[in-house]
């Protein structure tokens, strides 16, 4: 099956790193990781958490790239300095466009993961099997969110992409709508798959990780956040998230966050043979040569 997997990473997310890696290699051998050496506020990424990632999942390649205070990778293009009301935003597309850049050449499609969404490996490789989703240049996979273990939308939504990679232009890539962006922006013939093979646990998080998210993240201007999560953790059994229909579960419906408490130890090593650093002036190269294939 040549299915790439590009899990979109930060620190903010380690809680849900192991699964989301365990349920990937369900459908893929090839498991690229791409992660700013800052959060999106400009904040130094937390370089201790970092390397112990790094040392604990040998068998993920890590593309390490850099942050720039300026402008964006796309200085030619949309939202490129930090005066745009959406310059924070396209940080996330930057983070999957490296993954683009760096995933082997010789894997046609790419499932654009969050770290935060968890699939369900097993039911979605079935699914892949026979082959139909190579009818398709993109794949929009239904999701369920959570604002709980036990607490999930009751409609489904979408959030992991599939892709064909030779649909995909550099320039198109960075959008300050992510995914739906690229989706909208790439050729017929595309599906969006009205099944739940995706669990997004966005805000299953301690109060204190959900807080630090909020102000790192590159949607960070986009809402109230402070408001919302302290009205979110001061009234656990109210089900209205975010103005959308939630539903109890009797049990966690797929995955666990909250119980998940990753030991992290200091790490001596400072090189890595799965971390690959990647500076700005590299990618751009290689996106004025407008090609994916990295050799």
């Amino acid at each position: 099956m040549s299915i790439a997997c590009v899990i979109h990473f930060c620190t903010n997310d380690l809680r849900f790193l192991r699964k989301n890696v365990e349920e990937a290699k369900k459908i893929s051998d090839c498991v690229v990781i791409p992660v700013c050496d800052h959060f999106f506020n400009g904040q130094p990424e937390d370089r201790e958490k970092l390397n112990w990632v790094y040392r604990e999942f040998p068998d993920c390649s890590f593309i390490e790239f850099e942050y720039n205070s300026q402008s964006t990778y796309t200085p030619f293009a949309y939202a490129s300095t930090p005066v745009h009301r959406n310059w924070a935003a396209c940080w996330h597309s930057t983070c999957r466009l490296i993954g683009n850049f760096y995933a082997p050449p010789s894997y046609e499609y790419i499932l654009h993961l969050d770290a935060d969404e968890i699939l369900e490996g097993k039911r979605l490789r079935s699914w892949l099997d026979d082959g139909e989703y190579r009818k398709y240049l993109a794949l929009w996979l239904g999701a369920y969110e959570y604002a709980h273990p036990t607490l999930r939308t009751e409609e489904l939504f979408t959030s992991a992409l599939l892709v064909n990679r030779n649909a995909l232009d550099p320039f198109s890539m960075v959008d300050r709508n992510e995914r739906w962006g690229i989706y909208i922006q790439i050729a017929e013939p595309k599906t969006q798959v009205i099944i739940p093979f995706v669990h997004h646990y966005s805000w299953v998080r301690s109060k204190s990780e959900c807080v630090h998210k909020s102000k790192t993240w590159g949607h960070r201007d986009q809402a109230d956040w402070k408001t919302w999560i302290n009205r979110y953790f001061e009234n656990k059994g109210d089900p209205d998230y975010m103005g959308k229909k939630m539903k109890w579960c009797e049990t966690p419906c797929y995955f666990d966050p909250l119980s998940v408490e990753e030991q992290i130890e200091p790490v001596s090593e400072t090189v890595f043979p799965n971390v690959r650093k990647v500076t700005r002036k590299e990618a751009v190269r290689y996106m004025l040569e407008r090609s994916f294939a990295t050799d």
